[in-house]
């Protein structure tokens, strides 16, 4: 009968959204790149056509494609500095999250050094940065650079503060508080936004066959979104734009310079 559904391959499930270097297209997996709990991710195309006129009113007698551009956008919902980056359209940082330190001696005001306990070395580098958190869940939390590598040695590690941002006055930190090593995100930043590879996965509920996108040139033009809300949780609402390629650039000759966007679908 007109009108009843032929399958069952009716769409309705979370995307997976995986974004990387564009060298890494096919090498885009969940565990190493997907940006987490994304909701209501959408792509569209709107083709635009130049039509041609005739007579006095003026009646369409024909028209011509003219440009197809491709939008693509989600609801980013974890807040690291991964997501954060490419909100901004930013590279991310090449680690993402790093496990809490604790303090192992208390630390005054006007303090430079800061011993935490450490079962590995950290890995901090002159020029990296580190908060210390009172009561590992508190509003007290202050934000310092390493004037030097930090010192491993056996069970803890030694981080000098650079004088400008030692310890606040007036705010002390006790053994036990939280040592962390963080990535500073520059928003507002002024500078070149590269181009990133795009895969996203769509299982439908029905059998789990999968709709594949796959955006081998894109930029995050749009996303940045930090905000604090008692009624309802932040999103970042990214906004994609995919580009063609040309012929110098990666996996022009698979895609062939003239699409966008490829997406696969096995029914």
């Amino acid at each position: 009968m007109a009108g009843e559904a032929k399958t069952s391959a009716f769409l309705l499930a979370s995307a997976t959204v995986m974004i990387g270097p564009v060298a890494d297209l096919f090498s885009l997996n969940p565990t190493d790149h997907s940006i987490g709990l994304v909701k209501n991710f959408q792509i569209s195309a709107e083709p635009t056509y130049t039509e041609l006129t005739q007579g006095v009113q003026n009646t369409i007698v024909y028209s011509t494609l003219t440009g197809n551009p491709i939008k693509a956008s989600c609801e980013v919902y974890e807040y690291n500095s991964r997501t954060l980056s490419y909100a901004l359209g930013l590279e991310a940082p090449t680690a993402n999250d790093y496990t809490a330190l604790t303090l192992k001696t208390a630390i005054t005001s006007g303090g430079t050094t800061v011993v935490a306990n450490a079962a590995v070395d950290p890995v901090i580098a002159t020029g990296d940065w580190v908060i210390i958190q009172r009561g590992n869940a508190g509003d007290l939390v202050h934000v310092g650079q390493a004037a030097s590598n930090g010192v491993f040695l056996t069970d803890q590690v030694t981080i000098t503060l650079t004088a400008g941002t030692a310890i606040d006055t007036d705010n002390d930190f006790s053994v036990g508080d939280r040592v962390t090593k963080v990535n500073r995100i520059d928003v507002g930043a002024k500078q070149a936004q590269p181009y990133f590879a795009a895969k996203v996965v769509c299982p439908l509920p029905e059998g789990g066959q999968p709709i594949t996108i796959l955006m081998p040139k894109v930029r995050i033009t749009k996303g940045f979104n930090v905000g604090s809300s008692t009624d309802n949780f932040g999103n970042m609402p990214y906004s994609l734009t995919p580009y063609d390629l040309v012929a110098t650039e990666t996996f022009y000759s698979l895609f062939q310079g003239k699409g966008y966007v490829a997406l696969f679908s096995d029914f």
